[in-house]
């Protein structure tokens, strides 16, 4: 993997790019919403787990990764900024999604408990697993966007640079995770908190 500077004129990008169907388009368009913090939130946690990544390629390409996070994080602000000149209003969510990431699931236990010793360790495996689910679910809408030959008939011009991105990331979390090791049920749990934002 090698890290890309990403360019793109956002002003070109129509706001309903599945024609015919504003609902899934917006719906999908919270995407730029979501991931700007979300992706500083991995960069984070990935760079505490390099430490457990006994793989020198893996680690390499992790921190190849990390790089590449911090890109699409500033292209998805662009997009950001782009609905809010055409007047949204994304306070709010913007508040919701900057305290879940960076104090519900910061470095103290769902923001109230200091992670000492092995809970330190257990907390940082729990975030792992939830990015890995995560991006089980950003590689299915990465990849349905991508080949849905219905929506290219159509005319439509998806976001294919963070849908090819989110296959990407799956291959490293799920990789970095088991490494780091916890169950399916305890990263469900804590990926709870998530319905409060939708």
């Amino acid at each position: 993997m090698q890290a890309r500077a990403f360019q793109h004129q956002w002003s070109e990008s129509p706001t309903v790019w599945i024609p015919n169907h504003k609902l899934a388009s917006y719906g999908l368009n919270v995407t730029h919403l979501v991931l700007p913090p979300g992706e500083l939130w991995f960069c984070r946690l990935f760079n505490q787990a390099l430490p457990e990544v006994s793989d020198p390629e893996l680690a390499r390409e992790v921190k190849t990764f990390v790089a590449q996070e911090g890109a699409h994080a500033r292209g998805h602000r662009a997009v950001l900024e782009r609905y809010e000149a055409d007047g949204w209003d994304f306070s709010v969510s913007k508040n919701r999604l900057n305290w879940i990431f960076n104090h519900l699931l910061g470095d103290r236990i769902l923001g109230r408990w200091q992670a000492r010793g092995r809970w330190q360790r257990r907390w940082l495996r729990a975030r792992i697993g939830i990015i890995a689910a995560i991006e089980h679910v950003t590689c299915v809408l990465g990849n349905w966007i991508l080949y849905n030959t219905a929506i290219a008939r159509a005319g439509g011009k998806g976001p294919c640079w963070t849908c090819c991105a989110g296959m990407g990331r799956k291959r490293w979390s799920t990789a970095v995770w088991p490494m780091t090791c916890i169950t399916i049920l305890g990263a469900a749990i804590l990926a709870a908190p998530f319905g409060f934002f939708w």
